[in-house]
């Protein structure tokens, strides 16, 4: 975790804040999550193993230190297989438009803040959680339309 670039994941903001001392403690907490969440997925999703796997690659997308836009168009592509399984899912206008604002804001922020010394690591941080709430909701919106629940 000594690697702190920022990048369209949550793991840089998060462990350029902590204590030195606890970061082994959450960096396996944090690599943990995305097991943990498989496993009531996996029960709930299991017999639409296609809709499992493009839920699982968003949770990549969205737990990876390092992401970046080939994990989003590896669970876009897996969607598209899948979509008439995903009849009932919410948020797609949203979801597209957050995910298209956090791709073109993100590099731009991050080079005022990199590379030309004027903006800060606020601006990138907004668009990386963007990014991570547009992910959030189409995760949600997977799991609801492939198991019919209502939200």
């Amino acid at each position: 975790m000594d690697d702190l670039t920022p990048n369209l994941g949550l793991w840089w903001y998060f462990f350029a804040e902590i204590f030195r001392h606890v970061r082994t403690f959450f960096g396996f907490v944090f690599h943990a999550q995305g097991m943990v969440l498989m496993v009531p997925l996996t029960v709930r999703l299991w017999p639409e193993p296609l809709v499992l796997a493009s839920i699982a690659a968003l949770l990549v997308a969205l737990f990876k230190p390092y992401s970046c836009t080939a994990d989003l168009a590896i669970a876009a592509a897996l969607m598209t297989v899948v979509h008439h399984q995903l009849g009932g899912a919410r948020f797609l206008m949203p979801v597209v438009a957050a995910l298209a604002t956090a791709a073109v804001l993100n590099p731009v922020l991050w080079r005022h803040w990199v590379v030309e010394y004027r903006g800060n690591a606020n601006f990138v941080l907004a668009t990386t959680i963007v990014h991570a709430l547009a992910l959030i909701s189409a995760i949600v919106g997977s799991v609801s339309g492939a198991t019919g629940a209502s939200t």
